[in-house]
């Protein structure tokens, strides 16, 4: 299974253990962990990393 299927698949199913509101939270803290840990490489390859 391609890796972005998988992860469609996984989240799915965790996603479905919780009600919308619930939902709603673990999605904006996903995307919210993305952007940091975007920040972050962009750091490790600019060699700017603390």
């Amino acid at each position: 299974m391609p890796l972005m299927a998988s992860f469609r698949a996984a989240t799915g199913k965790l996603f479905s253990e919780y009600s919308p509101e619930e939902t709603v939270m673990l999605a904006d803290f996903l995307v919210k962990c993305t952007g940091v840990f975007q920040a972050e490489a962009k750091k490790l390859r600019e060699g700017t990393a603390e």
